[in-house]
């Protein structure tokens, strides 16, 4: 039942007359027993006070609605119940249920369609003045389709035809079906137009995404502002292809591997969801992996390893429990391999990417970005001369694909049997070593062989002679960056442990408690202003300052997992290797300044 007309109240008539206007009818409600209630409020002429005397004789009782039908649906015969089969087949006519109606009036009539509805029908009837008599009305909502006795009454009183009802119901039927499209179109535009406007925030495949699966527009629109809040465009690789929490759970990079291996199905691994990530990331990325080979979403990649469960910690070992020989009890001590407590491989702290560098994915082949190293000399002049003539000098920085890959045997049992399962193996390890990989690249890769050329060594980077640093030494580092314009907010020191300590033991000024580097020597958020790292990535005794937005790290494609269950076939192994394709770029040297012997 609508409540458009209701809100404000609809007209209390006497037996559907328009001219017959006895008052009001208010506070309209539907309970949860399907019955309408209303409270009726009679005018002061003559006949509005001849009904009310009426209602309070216990005369005019009954009570009738006339109201308007937005939605109906003919009920098949088989679904008849007997007595209305039996009426349908009789009168020759459909029957129909009604799913959509609205009251536009409410009547006291003398002869009524249904005499269990009428007036006084709740507790607590009353009036709320002797001067503006009120009565309660009861409007019945029929409870069962079998219990229904169809009345259709119209403003001019004038009964509709079965053949007029059909086709009133035809036109809503139609007009329902343009709304809903008009609604779909305008949900499926409204997130394209905000996809579109966003667009350094929303990646498209999460738009179409958002489309193909009916997202409300409301629901697409506080995900977008979520995202504009942070106010950082947000990186999202081709090889993201919108796993949400479950599905991310749900991937195995075990049965990915396994996928290769045409014994897969007789062990009854079933990696069809892993292969569907794998062509959906392919069709992304625009490209075919290797022989053997299998993309792996961005999203399982990013998964921190953690025990239990997808990503937890890699094993392969054991506590041995032995009690003297085993012939004194030994043999009667289990062995029980905790992959709970398995103690992982110490790595080097991977920073890059939390200092803010740029990250470029989605990339097909070879990239320049163009940059200007000189720019217009402006000159004052006299009267009536000309400035001399200047120009814009330009560069290019150039990226191009670099591979860097790392390698893993496995044996089937282990892929098939493994505790902890191989998810975690492959995060814990082969996708840690070729994040830190990157990471080293970014900072000390030497541009040779195969690798990029990371900031050390990068052209136009800043040198500074700190071997027994303090504060003024500290103070170059800035000022190194700030002769170059490229001092910012967001500068930040990087160096490795043993030179945070020696920060953190000493102080700006004599005699006080002014640490250079304050707090713990992985991270601080002070030192001489600016953000502080360390890690074992950078070579002893390197200090680098800098503006880290400048370095761009740019990813062809994702990560690739090639899998050879051949070479070792008659051994049980099962070789996996893991390619990524990247490269790093400065975008400006002078934003960086570097010293090489702080001891």
């Amino acid at each position: 039942m609508r409540d458009t007309r209701t809100k404000n109240g609809i007209s209390l008539l006497y037996n559907h007359g328009r001219d017959l206007l006895l008052g009001k009818l208010r506070d309209v409600t539907c309970g949860d027993d399907r019955v309408g209630r209303g409270v009726a409020r009679f005018g002061r002429g003559a006949d509005a006070t001849e009904k009310w005397q009426d209602v309070q004789d216990e005369i005019l009782t009954d009570v009738s609605v006339g109201y308007d039908i937005h939605f109906a649906k003919e009920i098949p015969a088989k679904e008849l119940p007997k007595d209305l089969m039996e009426m349908a087949a009789r009168e020759k006519l459909p029957v129909y249920r009604i799913t959509d109606w609205e009251p536009f009036e409410c009547s006291l009539v003398t002869v009524p369609a249904d005499p269990t509805v009428g007036v006084g029908r709740t507790e607590g009837a009353g009036t709320e003045s002797e001067a503006v008599p009120v009565a309660v009305v009861d409007i019945q909502v029929e409870k069962e389709m079998e219990n229904t006795k169809m009345e259709v009454r119209v403003m001019d009183e004038k009964s509709k035809t079965v053949q007029e009802i059909e086709a009133d119901l035809k036109v809503q039927t139609e007009r329902a079906a343009k709304d809903a499209t008009a609604a779909a179109q305008a949900r499926v535009s409204g997130i394209y137009d905000l996809g579109a406007r966003f667009s350094n925030f929303i990646p498209k495949f999460l738009v179409t995404k958002a489309v193909e699966e009916g997202m409300p527009l409301d629901e697409f629109q506080r995900m977008v502002l979520a995202r504009v809040e942070t106010g950082k465009p947000i990186d999202t690789p081709l090889a993201e292809i919108g796993l949400s929490n479950a599905e991310v759970k749900r991937y195995s990079i075990t049965r990915a591997i396994l996928s290769q291996w045409n014994g897969a199905k007789e062990q009854g691994v079933d990696s069809s969801f892993e292969m569907a990530c794998h062509r959906e990331v392919s069709k992304r990325i625009g490209q075919d992996p290797q022989k053997g080979g299998i993309f792996v979403p961005y999203e399982i990649m990013r998964q921190p390893a953690t025990r239990g469960g997808t990503g937890q910690v890699p094993t392969n070992g054991q506590r041995d429990l032995t009690v003297g020989s085993g012939a004194g009890g030994g043999y009667l001590v289990g062995t029980d391999n905790l992959g709970s407590e398995f103690i992982d491989l110490l790595r080097n702290q991977m920073l890059i990417r939390r200092l803010g560098a740029r990250v470029l994915t989605g990339l097909r082949g070879n990239v320049t970005i163009p940059k200007r190293t000189a720019g217009v000399t402006s000159y004052w002049v006299g009267e009536a001369t000309a400035p001399t003539e200047g120009g814009n000098t330009y560069a290019q920085l150039a990226l191009s694909p670099k591979n860097v890959g790392a390698n893993l045997d496995y044996t089937r049992n282990l892929l098939l049997q493994s505790n902890p399962s191989v998810d975690g193996l492959v995060n814990g390890d082969l996708a840690t070593s070729l994040a830190l990989a990157v990471d080293l690249a970014s900072f000390h890769g030497s541009g040779g062989s195969g690798q990029p050329q990371g900031v050390v060594g990068s052209s136009g980077v800043g040198s500074v002679t700190a071997t027994t640093i303090d504060m003024e030494k500290a103070m170059e580092f800035l000022t190194d960056v700030a002769a170059g314009n490229a001092l910012a907010s967001n500068c930040a020191f990087v160096t490795t442990p043993a030179v945070a300590a020696i920060c953190a033991s000493r102080v700006k000024f004599a005699s006080t408690a002014s640490p250079m580097w304050v707090g713990n020597i992985l991270e601080t958020s002070d030192m001489m202003g600016f953000r502080g790292f360390s890690s074992n990535q950078i070579t002893a005794g390197y200090m680098l300052f800098g503006d880290w937005s400048q370095v761009i790290i740019a990813e062809w494609g994702g990560l690739e997992l090639v899998v050879d269950p051949y070479t070792q076939s008659k051994n049980g192994i099962i070789q996996v290797t893991a390619f990524q394709t990247i490269d790093v770029g400065v975008r400006y040297g002078g934003a960086f300044t570097l010293s090489t012997s702080v001891t």
